[in-house]
């Protein structure tokens, strides 16, 4: 009965691996990317830009952190697949600066017209 039991458990694992190979090819969950998010600052406006270089956590640490410090940046979003950060500024003309401390940082960035 003891082989039983290991040979249920392992068949229970492969049929949930399968299920789960399936669900990621089909595109139903797990992508959390797409997630719709309430705007905390909906009176401020936004600079789209696309990051190029990063490479892990560590990155998008370090370069949240040095937008953040320039004045007038309220938050900065980055999304590390698409490459991409939305910076929530209290003007828009700051986004020199912006791009000049990242660039400073040896990261690539350029406003994201879209």
């Amino acid at each position: 009965m003891r082989t039983y039991a290991v040979y249920s458990q392992a068949s229970f694992i492969a049929a949930l691996l399968v299920f789960g190979a399936v669900l990621l090819l089909s595109g139903c969950g797990g992508d959390t990317t797409e997630v719709a998010e309430v705007d905390q600052f909906p009176d401020h406006a936004k600079v789209r830009l696309g990051i190029t270089g990063m490479h892990c956590q560590g990155c998008i640490k370090s370069i949240t952190e040095a937008v953040e410090a320039i004045d007038g940046v309220v938050a900065c979003k980055i999304n590390w697949m698409k490459n991409s950060a939305v910076v929530t500024v209290e003007d828009p003309a700051i986004a020199p600066k912006i791009i000049e401390a990242i660039t400073g940082m040896n990261y690539g960035a350029e406003l994201d017209e879209a």
